[in-house]
């Protein structure tokens, strides 16, 4: 028995050192023979400056399973994604080719045969830049050829509107397109290389190329030369990309996605959208209590990547979060969105001046299926929360209080979504655990008191405001101020306590909204709580990971005393608590307010140059003896007209944004008839003779006709008609018309009355109105011919605005349209 013991002792010895020293043989030879240095070059956003990492290249990994996530594949599949960048434009000193530093990094690594296709191409919407290379790895009937695929993920162009090309489909359209022919690429790389099997792919992208990356990978898993054991996709800031993932498939596919960043957020969920393969997700502040510990070794290799330390705005991030909320809202289905905002978001990225961006605002703003009166409340709200940015802009409120002058404006107001902020995240761990986070909920909560406040962590006291106590933004992370109101973050992975303590007796208001990173509901979890101190009480309100609150006070209030308002509240409804500086300011006020601004700003740049043109044709006149020397040239008349036309410009678009208000129509065209009747009596009296008196009471019938004109499409162009006979009248007066004026007269008006009797209009009568007006307007304007030059261009002026007005009465539409 004892020598069985022995021996039994001795051969568990001999077991354990055959392991040990086989382990050690292993990790000898990785190390030795198979892990080198590689780098990555790319173009960081946040500081506008192109910068490197490195990377252990480690081609032992791929001979295993590619359902079996490998954190060192992760690290260098980050330095794969961000190395097929193409360089920026203004950040070209040392690069040879739009590809340079994704070919370097394939070198590095042994891959040769290097392929480029479509960097050096003018790109269009479905354009998609890739490089491959090759390398044989192990040897006899245990060796592959792996295929590695590097797709461009920044420095796009026009292939940016893909991402506004959702569809209908079950895949991302944009998206897919793009993938298809990295799909064909792959294929044909392997056929042109002449390349022996077995085959295996790594492929990996950030952003759009993310995407495209995604779908690449589930069509090779489920094509017959390639499985989910040979394709290693690691994808990085990854869209939502179809709307059937098929649950339990593509295990071999990691997105690696920041809770914080938008881009993984569309297409929504809500339409139905996820990714395919398994999502791992880093950490924020406002879902991870740990954030901080987790950042720490992050920080590190932020700075030593972008040169400058690390910083959070979670104002910015909740910012952009509920933007996209109130559009969801707006735009409920994929469907709504494929009908009514895909064209036009195109349309705007491939025309971004300022006419193509106003005019494609007013046909969204008039598009029924997008504003109707069930998402109207929205619809304003949401304009009036970019008001309420453009004003924290203007006094470093909010997410702007958080600011970074150090980074760039993109990477300020888009920090989560920078390449090099996952750099950091994955450079930062040995291991995948040590940073993906699961947790998703959080609450903000809003409070209106004068109270101490005091946030606890379990019983720990993380941070504290003080009555009256300005905010230090370097001391404080959870709390905050926005609209003269403490905002409080609570993450929903661990319990935490408010605690209030007022100098004086106070009626607190603390109103909660629940948020779910990365998806939204048609109404957010809101709810209101109203708590009555006695002076010399305290409030005690404790947040549990449940999502559950609890509240006790000492000699603070009685049970009924609390007044608790638990409905939910839509997202329009929730504004209104928060935007007390709006007050009764509306978006469409706000939006007349910048259009005016741009319009007089315009307006007088217009005044100055037809100004100075005049004046130089005046003295050029003076100087040919054309008109008397003591002549003066006068610039009233020019002021007039430019005031005219900026009130006119600035009426249409007040008409575009407010067609069911005629109240605000009527004072903008009193304004413009009362410039031009000042200038019509400024004629009056400077010349002093019949015409102008004429002219002078023809203005002021069509002054009027104007403003009758947009209560009634009838009486008003009877006012119209009866201005041009005034006119005709005058022209009469001072030069009787010849028989050449009076037979053009005649075929002009047979030609026009032919033409207007085959125009549909809904009301009979318009017709009739029309042929009328239309038939005195070209008296009028043929009577003019005999006059003298300003007579003449000003009857001409008069005559084709009278038939644009008439045709946009008969038609229904305006000038903005």
């Amino acid at each position: 028995m004892e020598k069985l013991f022995r021996r039994l002792i001795i051969l568990v010895f001999c077991i354990l050192t055959f392991i040990a020293s086989g382990t050690a043989a292993f990790a000898e030879g990785e190390e030795g023979d198979n892990e080198e240095l590689i780098y990555a070059h790319f173009y960081t956003l946040t500081t506008a400056e192109n910068n490197s990492f490195a990377v252990k290249f480690d081609k032992n990994l791929f001979k295993q399973k590619a359902t079996i996530y490998s954190h060192d594949l992760a690290k260098m599949s980050i330095g794969l994604a961000t190395a097929a960048f193409r360089p920026n434009s203004k950040h070209t000193e040392g690069i040879t080719s739009a590809d340079m530093n994704l070919n370097n990094f394939l070198l590095q690594a042994d891959f040769k045969d290097l392929r480029s296709d479509d960097y050096d191409k003018d790109p269009n919407m479905y354009t998609v830049s890739t490089v491959m290379g090759h390398q044989r790895i192990g040897e006899g009937d245990e060796s592959f050829e792996l295929i590695a695929v590097g797709v461009c993920g920044q420095g796009y162009i026009d292939e940016w509107e893909s991402n506004f090309s959702i569809g209908t489909g079950v895949v991302h359209d944009g998206f897919s397109r793009s993938a298809q022919l990295v799909y064909d690429r792959i294929f044909g790389y392997i056929g042109s290389k002449h390349l022996e099997g077995p085959y295996k792919v790594w492929i990996s992208g950030f952003s759009r190329a993310a995407a495209i990356s995604n779908i690449t990978a589930a069509r090779l898993d489920d094509s017959l030369l390639f499985d989910e054991d040979s394709v290693f996709a690691y994808t990085f800031a990854t869209p939502r990309t179809t709307r059937e993932p098929k649950k339990g498939s593509y295990q071999n596919i990691y997105n690696i996605v920041g809770k914080d960043d938008p881009v993984p957020c569309v297409p929504f969920a809500n339409w139905g959208y996820e990714r395919y393969g398994i999502d791992f997700m880093t950490p924020v502040l406002e879902t991870d209590s740990d954030f901080a510990q987790k950042r720490s070794e992050a920080d590190k290799i932020y700075k030593d990547v972008t040169g400058i330390d690390y910083w959070t705005n979670h104002d910015a991030d909740a910012t952009v979060r509920t933007l996209l909320s109130y559009l969801l809202k707006i735009c409920p289905t994929v469907d709504v969105y494929a009908k009514s905002l895909q064209g036009k978001l195109i349309k705007l990225w491939e025309d971004r001046s300022i006419v193509s961006v106003f005019s494609n605002i007013l046909d969204i703003a008039n598009d029924p299926l997008l504003i109707n009166e069930q998402t109207m409340n929205e619809a304003n709200s949401l304009l009036d929360y970019l008001c309420i940015i453009m004003l924290d802009l203007q006094n470093s409120d909010n997410m702007f209080g958080r600011w970074n002058s150090a980074a760039s404006t993109g990477a300020n107001l888009l920090q989560a979504h920078t390449p090099e902020l996952y750099v950091s995240w994955i450079l930062s761990a040995d291991s995948g655990k040590d940073i993906y986070s699961a947790s998703d909920e959080y609450q903000k909560v809003y409070i209106s008191t004068d109270s101490d406040i005091s946030l606890l962590r379990g019983y720990e006291v993380i941070e504290t405001l003080g009555t009256h106590e300005p905010l230090d933004k370097a001391e404080h992370t959870y709390i905050g101020i926005v609209d003269d109101k403490v905002t409080v973050l609570i993450p929903g992975d661990k319990e935490y306590s408010l605690y209030l303590e007022p100098e004086k007796g106070d009626t607190v208001d603390l109103f909660t909204i629940d948020y779910q990173i990365g998806r939204w509901s048609d109404e957010m979890t809101t709810k209101k709580y109203t708590f009555n101190i006695k002076e010399g009480g305290n409030l005690a309100i404790t947040f549990a990971k449940d999502g559950n609150i609890y509240y006790s006070s000492q000699e603070a209030f009685t049970e009924d005393q609390v007044v608790i308002d638990e409905s939910p509240l839509d997202i329009g409804t929730t504004l209104t608590f928060i935007r007390s500086k709006l007050k009764d300011v509306s978006w469409r006020q706000m939006t007349m307010l910048v259009i005016s601004l741009a319009f007089f700003i315009i307006a007088l740049i217009m005044f100055q140059l037809t100004f100075l043109i005049g004046r130089i044709r005046f003295g050029h006149k003076k100087k040919k003896g054309w008109v008397p020397k003591n002549a003066k040239y006068r610039s009233f008349p020019y002021l007039c007209v430019c005031a005219a036309f900026m009130t006119f410009f600035i009426m249409e678009f007040h008409r575009a944004l407010e067609p069911e208000i005629t109240e605000n129509l009527i004072v903008y065209k009193r304004e413009i008839a009362t410039i031009f009747l000042t200038l019509a009596v400024y004629g009056v009296y400077k010349r002093k003779d019949r015409l102008s008196m004429m002219i002078l009471v023809s203005i002021m019938i069509l002054g009027t006709a104007d403003i009758i004109t947009t209560g009634s499409i009838i009486i008003g162009p009877l006012f119209h008609i009866v201005a041009y006979l005034v006119l005709t009248a005058a022209f009469f007066m001072e030069a009787r018309p010849t028989k050449k004026q009076i037979f053009l007269w005649i075929i002009m008006s047979v030609i026009a009355v032919l033409i207007l009797d085959g125009v549909a209009v809904s009301v009979p009568a318009m017709k009739l109105v029309g042929m009328i007006y239309t038939v005195t307007a070209l008296l009028m304007v043929t009577s003019s011919f005999g006059m003298h030059g300003r007579a003449f261009f000003g009857a001409i002026l008069l005559f084709v605005a009278g038939i644009m007005l008439m045709y946009n009465v008969l038609n229904g539409e305006t000038f903005i349209s």
